[in-house]
């Protein structure tokens, strides 16, 4: 059997969220194999799937889980490194305002080519649509319709874009306007589009400085995830490599290609983390499954054990050159 062998040192720290938690955050104690993915997949140079439309996110997701089904990972926890609590302070909201804003002047602009407008009237026009199509501007002209009090420096400027809708003949832009925003009053979009943006605290787990050693095993022969190919990007990688978080760096050494001899053999030494509950040992559940995969009987979430000595019985592993390693997937 061939595998990969890295080490994985990250120079300063990281954090791998557990799965589900949202203001308090504990990390893992060492990267599941969800996260090793990942940091092949940055490796490959492929897109995450919050960066993809609609369209592409399902078709892709579902050849990431195909993929991600063709390894298997044995990890080492070399240097398990020292936990801190660090806090961060988020702005939670909605942003979908901006793709409303967005869609509204896409609008305007149609409808400012369907007027057929002095070219001089419709070019200022398409300068401004910029702020035309804030809801701030609705707003804002509706306050200054009913005589309410806004800023001087707000009513300097819709003042001013209501001079130059009038003069352009364009009076239908804003009955257009208004009408647009009043279709998001109700509903859940108009939840959405209203909701305001809070501060709040995050507590989050960190992890200084830790070492650990991966194995990689994939069932790929010659396509993108073989052996080859992925110690070539992880030797040569296409984008700067990081182990949980974008900006955790981690330094890979000692990379390599291992030819390992498939008989196993009994220990009760075991040098990597082992799927299972085992005696002397911590225990911790991690994700097995990527996000968007379907769970199976035994859901996402894997039981497994960090060797905290030698084992009360053998178990079968591999050796490979002194190290005793057990793969996450029984089925290997």
């Amino acid at each position: 059997m061939r595998v990969i062998r890295a080490d994985l040192e990250v120079p300063f720290w990281c954090s791998f969220s557990e799965y589900g938690t949202v203001n308090i955050r504990p990390t893992y104690p060492f990267p599941p194999p969800t996260t090793l993915f990942g940091l092949i997949q940055n490796a490959l140079q492929k897109p995450a799937l919050h960066d993809l439309t609609d369209n592409d996110r399902k078709g892709i997701g579902l050849q990431y889980i195909e993929d991600y089904s063709k390894l298997n990972f044995a990890i080492i926890i070399n240097e398990s490194g020292e936990k801190i609590d660090d806090y961060l302070n988020i702005h939670k909201g909605s942003r979908e305002i901006e793709g409303i804003e967005s869609s509204l002047k896409e609008e305007l602009q149609n409808r400012l080519d369907d007027l057929n407008l002095h070219e001089n009237d419709e070019k200022k026009l398409k300068k401004e649509l910029n702020k035309l199509k804030r809801k701030n501007f609705s707003e804002n002209f509706l306050k200054i319709t009913n005589n309410q009090k806004i800023s001087e420096k707000d009513e300097k400027q819709i003042l001013a874009l209501l001079e130059l809708i009038k003069a352009a003949g364009a009076d239908e832009l804003l009955i257009f306007i208004q009408s647009f925003w009043n279709s998001f009053k109700g509903g859940i979009n108009g939840y959405n589009l209203n909701k305001k943006w809070i501060s709040t605290q995050i507590n989050r787990q960190r992890i200084i400085t830790p070492k650990y050693t991966i194995y990689v095993t994939s069932t790929d022969s010659a396509g993108e995830y073989s052996i080859d190919n992925m110690y070539s990007c992880l030797k040569s990688p296409k984008r700067p490599l990081y182990l949980g978080e974008s900006d955790d760096i981690v330094i890979v050494s000692k990379l390599a290609i291992k030819e390992v001899n498939d008989e196993l053999i009994k220990s009760v030494k075991i040098d990597s983390v082992i799927p299972g509950v085992r005696t002397n040992c911590q225990l911790v559940k991690i994700p097995c499954k990527l996000k968007n995969d379907f769970p199976d009987e035994k859901g996402h979430n894997l039981i497994c054990s960090i060797p905290q000595g030698d084992l009360d019985q053998e178990l079968s592993c591999l050796d490979v050159e002194g190290e005793h390693i057990v793969f996450l997937r029984n089925d290997s």
